[in-house]
């Protein structure tokens, strides 16, 4: 019969890379990464809250918001009213 030693009591196993892994989110994704619904002609995501360098001008189908980044972004300008 082989003998094991004991556990040593002042190491805890290690967390399993599947804990944090949940239906809605794949591995690695956080609140604000891995949004898998598309908007703004693919190029923005739709996201519960944008990143700080990104601008909503509409909203996805779900209700959340359409963020897009600075690069994808109209440019607007203004035109003058003649009048």
């Amino acid at each position: 019969m082989k003998h094991h030693p004991p556990p040593n009591p002042g190491l805890e196993p290690a967390p399993s890379v599947f804990s944090s892994m949940t239906p809605d989110k794949p591995f690695g994704c956080s609140e604000f990464q891995c949004s898998t619904e598309k908007c703004w002609n693919l190029h923005g995501n739709c996201r519960e809250e944008c990143h700080k360098d990104e601008t909503v001008f509409i909203f996805c189908p779900s209700g959340k918001l359409c963020c897009v980044k600075p690069k994808f972004q109209p440019k607007i300008t203004r035109q003058r009213v003649s009048g």
